[in-house]
């Protein structure tokens, strides 16, 4: 069952605006091959990344499609039209497809969502399986810093300090 399944913490990738975080994120992504399914999703690259329900529903889609999910009862889409039933349904699917393959799951920028009532997070289960690798990434002093500490999270921090004026030019 779901509760039987051993929960961890994300790794959050947490510094100020401009710092590196996306492009390190990007480049860990493209130089590690990593088993199993792989889904990342870097806000602000398309006019829909910025819609928290557009990640939730491309994410199910993906899982979906890779392992074969399923989705009688949804309708036509394969997945479920109301918001609720799709935060209800992503756990339940992370878990079903943990015990097939290794997950890593790499959200960057989440910090840039459009809708402001996506920093509660709510969207996002509270746990991820044991064999899911739940990679976040935020400017640090935006209200989801806030979300991610009453989650319990604020002990999966990895901060990283701005780029010194050497790094910038070095970068450009």
């Amino acid at each position: 069952t779901l509760n039987s399944v051993r929960r961890r913490l994300p790794l959050i990738i947490d510094g100020p605006r401009g710092s590196g975080k996306s492009a390190a994120l990007a480049h860990w992504l493209l130089s590690n091959r990593r088993d199993g399914f792989v889904f990342a999703h870097f806000v602000g690259c398309t006019a829909d990344s910025a819609d928290h329900w557009q990640l939730v529903r491309r994410l199910l889609l993906e899982l979906q499609r890779c392992f074969d999910l399923e989705t009688s009862g949804f309708g036509s889409s394969g997945l479920p039209s109301d918001r609720e039933a799709l935060v209800a349904l992503l756990p339940v699917w992370l878990a079903i497809a943990a015990k097939e393959a290794p997950l890593t799951i790499l959200l960057d920028g989440l910090d840039q969502l459009r809708d402001p009532a996506s920093a509660a997070l709510t969207w996002l289960p509270t746990g991820v399986p044991s064999n899911c690798s739940l990679i976040l990434s935020s400017n640090s002093g935006t209200p989801l810093d806030g979300s991610l500490v009453r989650r319990g999270w604020d002990t999966a921090f990895c901060p990283i300090p701005p780029l010194d004026q050497d790094e910038r030019e070095t970068l450009a």
